[in-house]
């Protein structure tokens, strides 16, 4: 017994420990329940199409990568470069993958959640990860508990959020890993003793590389300077303890590297993979509206406030000078992160509109200067409060109302966010459980290019539903200008054909298709016709049923139309669905 009452009590004290992880959230209600009622309001236009279609513009190739990482693992293939969208062609998926949200994905679909409504839960997620952490991070830094939970909700709905739920990134959501790696850095370096915990700052370090590589390297730009400013500021008995715990972690974070992402960065410096891309900052994606320009303006007039306060701030000062040399530290240190990373911002886009080669965009590093912002706002508009109003409490509590009040008007004037429809089918079902790996051709064919925004047809879209199916796809998103692509499939008649241009069908077309079904090794034809028009339609479907050497009908339902091809081992032989599985139940098989 008294060795149980001794684990008992170790147990005890090691929660005791980790919970001082969570120094300064006492009052976690101050931070998570603003920012639950603020996305609710965020999402308020969408949420009856929530379990139903995809949120944001690029969700269709988001959903895509999720799913992939998840299927790369299970077959063991490479990650990064792939030819398992627009086959045959390879893709560096560097910028692109975020095996953290590919592992809450599976879990929410673990919970047998729609493919929609688990892919939109992310969003919800990072929102509360992303406000929380900079909760955490200023309470640490002991701002009151008022003015962190309306920082919080502040860095939580910035214009980078809304480009990124526009532009349908939840991965590129979670900006709460950069406030989190300075929070948990001071911790470390006011309490510099070897301790157990030393190592969560390779854990956070970690967090945002599995996260988003994009999101990494605009992390580090704000955790360098100001690891390198907390060693020079040590004490020199503590520096060297805090120098040593900083390497081992760093070379634990290195090692990682090695595995992810290193291989793909090399082979993209080798030449053997296309040059990854990031998305461009797309003038489609940003829709100015009397929100976007309120909450702009909200941001700019705090940020001159604070620049203003914090002038006023002189050693006569009513707080003690030792705090106050620690405040003006910090506020120097701050203020040349955001201003360094707002340089490199305007050098971006600069870079964007004269066409240079860029990885990073522009809203990368505004992500980066907006921490230092919330900090400044956090930290120096308390002091004016103090300094410069009235102690009444009505009149302080006006105030205050008053950037808050704001703040949600803003949100609620923001535009609608842009939604994919999901049309379910059963029969995506069925393929999904048939073994083989092949590919389905979606009619109609659509590519689009990431960096150049060419388009070719309309079904580029259509490759998200490869996270319903499994299979390879020949629809979809190209990243970077994809220049062979195009080339191949627009010097083509017969995707020309399926993509919608009105040609005559040939016999020439014809043996096209048997060509290309052997090549690509194409199982399935699955067309929906709500999304053709009505001569192309017309056009088609008696392209399609006059094909019986190369395609049989084997399901129809309200949605799609699925033709199975002759290089198919089932053939016309086995109907759709006919394998006893439940999920397949129901369906309506045509022979």
């Amino acid at each position: 017994m008294s060795v149980l009452n001794n684990k008992f009590t170790k147990l005890c004290g090691n929660l005791r420990s980790g919970s001082k992880l969570f120094e300064g959230t006492d009052a976690i209600g101050w931070a998570i329940a603003p920012l639950v009622i603020i996305a609710g309001i965020w999402l308020w236009s969408v949420l009856d199409q929530f379990a139903v279609s995809l949120i944001g513009q690029g969700s269709s190739f988001t959903i895509w990568s999720i799913w992939w990482l998840q299927r790369a693992i299970w077959l063991n293939y490479d990650w990064m470069l792939t030819n398992y969208a627009v086959t045959p062609f390879q893709q560096n998926l560097l910028l692109f993958l975020s095996p953290i949200s590919s592992l809450i994905y599976a879990l929410l679909r673990g919970l047998q959640l729609s493919i929609p409504l688990a892919f939109n839960l992310l969003y919800i997620i990072a929102i509360l990860f992303t406000g929380w952490s900079m909760f955490a991070y200023l309470r640490y830094c002991q701002v009151p508990r008022s003015w962190a939970s309306f920082c919080a909700m502040l860095w939580a709905t910035n214009p980078v959020m809304i480009y990124h739920l526009f532009e349908g990134r939840p991965d590129l959501m979670a900006l709460g890993w950069m406030p989190l790696g300075c929070w948990a850095w001071d911790v470390m370096r006011t309490n510099p003793h070897p301790n157990r915990l030393g190592w969560r700052l390779a854990l956070i370090g970690l967090g945002v590389i599995f996260t988003s590589v994009q999101l990494a390297v605009a992390a580090l730009a704000v955790w360098l300077p100001y690891i390198a400013i907390g060693l020079f500021r040590a004490v020199p008995g503590d520096r060297r303890w805090l120098f040593n715990s900083v390497v081992w972690q760093s070379l634990v974070v290195l090692a990682v590297i090695m595995a992810y992402p290193l291989p793909g960065i090399l082979k993209t410096w080798a030449g053997l993979a296309p040059e990854s891309q990031a998305i461009p900052f797309l003038p489609e994606v940003w829709q100015w509206s009397a929100g976007t320009i309120l909450m702009i303006s909200l941001w700019m007039g705090l940020i001159g406030l604070v620049a203003w306060t914090w002038r006023m701030l002189t050693p006569n000062s009513v707080d003690p000078p030792t705090l106050l040399a620690e405040q003006r530290t910090n506020g120097l240190l701050w203020l040349s992160i955001s201003g360094v990373t707002l340089l490199v911002a305007l050098v971006t886009v600069w870079g964007w509109l004269s066409g240079l080669p860029a990885w990073l965009t522009p809203v990368d590093w505004l992500a980066a200067a907006s921490v230092g912002c919330c900090w400044l706002i956090a930290v120096y508009l308390p002091l004016w409060w103090q300094r410069s109003l009235p102690r009444k409490q009505a009149f302080r509590a006006a105030v205050a109302c008053l950037p808050v009040g704001i703040l949600m008007l803003a949100i609620v004037l923001l535009p609608a966010p842009p939604i994919n429809a999901w049309q379910s089918t059963t029969a995506y079902a069925a393929i999904a459980h048939e073994g083989g790996d092949y590919a389905v051709l979606e009619v109609p064919f659509g590519l689009k290019s990431l960096s150049s925004g060419q388009t070719f047809g309309t079904g580029a879209k259509l490759q998200q539903y490869a996270a319903a199916h499994h299979k390879r796809s020949l629809n979809g998103i190209l990243i970077g200008d994809g220049r062979e692509a195009f080339q191949h499939y627009t010097t083509s008649p017969l995707f020309r054909l399926l993509a919608g241009e009105p040609m005559t069908p040939t016999p020439a077309i014809a043996a096209e298709l048997k060509q290309t079904m052997q090549q690509e090794q194409i199982g399935y034809l699955v067309v929906h016709p709500e999304q053709l028009p009505a001569a192309d339609r017309t056009l088609i479907f008696n392209f399609l049923n006059a094909q019986p050497q190369n395609l049989c009908k084997v399901f129809t339902d309200s949605v799609t139309v699925v033709y199975r091809t002759s290089w198919h081992p089932f053939g016309c032989t086995r109907k759709l669905g006919s394998l006893p599985t439940a999920a397949t139940a129901g369906l309506e098989a045509v022979s």
